[in-house]
C-alpha cells in the first residue's frame, strides 16, 4: 500500500515542476509528503496527518536506487559521525515500533536540524542533500507508534 502511495506521490512531484535540491511540502488526503528532488535522488518525509493506517516514513531515492529492504545505509549529517539505520520492510525508515519510531524522531530531528545529509545506500550509492527549508517543510511529524499509542490509551 505505501509503495501504491509512493508511486502517487512521486507521479504528483512530476507534474508539478521541482526546483532542484529545494524543499517543497503539500497535504493530500490526510498525509502530509515534504520532499526535496536532485535529479535521480529524492528524500520523502511521510507524515499521517489524519488517522490513516500507519504511513509515516522517511524514504530515500540514491542515483534512481530505493534502498533495499532490511538493509542497512548510512546517514551523514553535517561532519557528524555516521548514522546507521536498517530500513523497514519496504526499504525506508518506518515508525511503526518503539523502535522504529525513536530512529524516526531521531532523523527527523537531525533532517530539521543540520545543513546538510549525505546518505549511502548498502551498495555504496551515495548522494548529498541540502537540508535548507526542511523545517517548514517537515512541519511537526507524529511517529505512527506514538499516534497509535495515544489512539489506544
Amino acid at each position: 500500500m505505501i509503495k501504491q502511495f509512493l508511486a502517487t506521490a512521486i507521479a504528483i512531484t512530476v507534474a508539478f515542476p521541482v526546483s532542484a535540491n529545494k524543499w517543497t511540502a503539500e497535504t493530500t488526503d490526510g498525509v502530509h509528503m515534504a520532499s526535496v528532488i536532485s535529479e535521480e535522488n529524492e528524500i520523502l518525509v511521510l507524515c499521517d496527518a489524519g488517522i490513516n493506517a500507519p504511513i509515516s516514513s522517511i524514504n530515500f531515492v540514491v542515483n534512481g536506487v530505493d534502498p533495499m529492504p532490511l538493509s542497512n545505509i548510512a546517514l551523514f549529517f553535517d561532519k557528524d559521525q555516521p548514522l546507521y539505520v536498517v530500513t523497514d520492510i519496504e526499504g525506508g525508515i518506518g515508525s511503526n515500533t518503539q523502535t522504529d519510531a525513536t530512529t524516526f524522531t531521531q532523523v527527523i530531528d537531525l533532517l530539521k536540524s543540520a545543513n546538510k545529509l549525505k546518505v549511502r545506500l548498502f551498495d555504496g550509492s551515495q548522494h548529498t542533500f541540502r537540508l535548507s527549508g526542511s523545517t517548514k517543510a517537515i512541519g511537526n511529524c507524529t511517529p505512527d507508534f506514538n499516534r497509535f499509542t495515544l489512539a489506544s490509551n
